[in-house]
């Protein structure tokens, strides 16, 4: 898991700013605590909320 720390954490905060935005268009915010919009206007679809979950989960070693 530490390899994959960072991109780890990449993937948490994408995963909180796409939490209860499914269906909707957002902002996506970069993800090293500062105000930069990392994309702007990016539609949040469930397939794509899904695929980050289970990346995020495959390298931090919770699925096989």
């Amino acid at each position: 898991m530490s390899r994959h720390k960072d991109v780890i954490e990449v993937y948490n905060n994408l995963i909180r700013q796409m939490t209860n935005n499914i269906g909707k268009s957002i902002s996506i915010a970069s993800p090293y605590n500062t105000d930069n919009v990392a994309v702007d206007d990016f539609h949040v679809t469930l397939e794509i909320y899904n695929r980050i979950l289970r990346r995020r989960d495959y390298l931090s070693g919770d699925i096989k």
